[in-house]
C-alpha cells in the first residue's frame, strides 16, 4: 500500500476527527495528533482547520463530479438511462464513503467568505446534473414534472440521507438500495420506463471507483476507538 503524504495524512486525520468530534469540537493539534505529525508540519499544509476542511471539500466534490461525468458519457443518450446511471452513481457513492458524506454534507456550512462560495458552486455544479437532464426529460414528454429543480432537490435529499442510517453488512446492501432509489426516482418523474429497470443495472456504474473514505489501516483511521453518530440536520 502507498504511504501517504503528508497533506494526504493530514486529510484523512482531519476527516476522522471531524467525523468524531464534529468540526466545531476539532482542534488544530486534535488533528496533528490523529496524523502523528507536529503542529508546524501541520501548519505547513494547512493554516486552519477551515483550510483543511475546505480541502476536503474540495476532495469530495471533485471526485463525484469527474467520476459522474465519466459515468454519463458511458450512458445511452436517453434521460431515462442517464438519471438511472446517475442515482446508481450517487448512491453507490454514498454507501462506499459513509465517513466522508457525512462530515461533508454537515459540516460545510462552518466555511465562510470564499471558501464557502467555492464550496456552494461546487455543490450547485453537482446538483445541475440531475436537473439538466430532467428538464430535458420534461421537453420530451418522458418525465412528467412540473419543476425540475424541486425534483432535483427531491432525489439529492433522498440519496443524502443514505450516510445517516447506512451500515456496510446491514439489511441494505449499496446494489439492493442502487434498485430501490432508481425504481422510486423514475416513478416520481413519472416516467414509464419505471416498470423495467433492469437494462439501466448492466454493470456500467462500477461502485468501487467511487471509495475515498479512509481504510482501517491508514493514518488517522479511527481503529479501536467507538464510533460517535453524526446527525444530519433536516433535509
Amino acid at each position: 500500500m502507498t504511504k501517504p503524504n503528508g497533506r494526504d495524512q493530514i486529510l484523512q486525520a482531519a476527516l476522522v476527527t471531524f467525523a468524531h468530534n464534529g468540526f466545531d469540537g476539532a482542534s488544530i493539534r486534535d488533528i496533528a495528533q490523529r496524523a502523528d505529525l507536529s503542529l508546524s508540519a501541520l501548519y505547513y499544509y494547512f493554516s486552519s482547520k477551515k483550510e483543511a476542511l475546505f480541502a476536503l471539500v474540495e476532495k469530495a466534490y471533485s471526485t463525484y463530479n469527474e467520476r459522474t461525468a465519466e459515468i454519463l458519457a458511458q450512458a445511452p443518450d436517453d434521460v431515462n438511462a442517464q438519471v438511472a446511471y446517475g442515482v446508481q452513481h450517487l448512491v453507490s457513492y454514498r454507501c462506499a464513503n459513509v465517513m466522508y458524506s457525512r462530515v461533508i454534507l454537515l459540516e460545510t456550512g462552518r466555511l465562510s467568505g470564499p471558501r464557502y462560495a467555492e464550496a456552494r458552486e461546487m455543490q450547485r455544479e453537482s446538483s445541475s446534473v440531475f436537473e439538466k437532464i430532467i428538464d430535458r426529460g420534461r421537453s420530451q414528454g418522458i418525465f412528467h414534472v412540473d419543476d425540475p429543480a424541486l425534483a432535483t432537490r427531491s432525489v439529492n435529499a433522498m440519496c443524502n440521507a443514505i450516510p445517516q442510517w447506512f451500515s456496510p453488512g446491514g439489511t441494505y446492501t449499496p446494489e439492493l438500495l442502487a434498485h430501490k432509489y432508481v425504481l422510486a426516482t423514475l416513478r416520481m418523474l413519472g416516467s414509464e420506463q419505471a416498470h423495467n429497470i433492469e437494462p439501466f443495472f448492466d454493470g456500467s456504474v462500477d461502485a468501487s471507483a467511487n471509495h475515498i473514505d479512509p481504510t482501517p489501516d491508514t493514518p488517522g483511521d479511527a481503529k479501536g476507538e467507538a464510533k460517535k453518530v453524526v446527525r444530519l440536520p433536516p433535509l
